[in-house]
């Protein structure tokens, strides 16, 4: 049960990070898209990914925006992540943990920087013992 708890609030310190999460119409909004259904779209065609919140509620970090778009690489990095982990959780993790392998950098900001393939190689590494 301690584990559990610990683990809860892992979760919500991540959930909290690079503005936390927003829901399905602010994050429409924040995109600048006139219906919440492209942003379900995109979930659904694994674009973005969001936390489920039940009753069919979806919470979205809102890093996934950048400069009033998609964070640039991000489906790729999605779908090469979604092969591996199917946990919201283990996916921002990632992405907001700094990385030997990237430099001491984390992976959210070499996007922003458009380094994808940089994060595409390290992404096909995750989960490898010893990366």
């Amino acid at each position: 049960m301690r584990v559990r708890r610990r683990s809860i609030g892992i979760e919500d310190k991540i959930k909290s990070l690079e503005g936390g999460c927003i829901s399905e119409a602010e994050f429409t909004k924040r995109l600048g898209l006139r219906s919440c259904q492209t942003v379900r779209s995109y979930r659904k065609k694994l674009r973005i990914f969001a936390w489920n919140e039940g009753k069919g509620t979806f919470r979205y970090p809102a890093w996934q925006i950048y400069k009033n778009r998609l964070l640039p690489g991000l489906s790729e990095i999605l779908a090469i992540l979604t092969k591996k982990t199917e946990s919201c959780f283990s996916i921002s993790d990632f992405l907001l943990t700094e990385s030997c392998d990237l430099g001491g950098r984390r992976p959210l900001d070499l996007l922003r920087c458009n380094r994808i393939g940089d994060v595409r190689a390290c992404a096909a590494r995750y989960g490898e013992i010893g990366s």
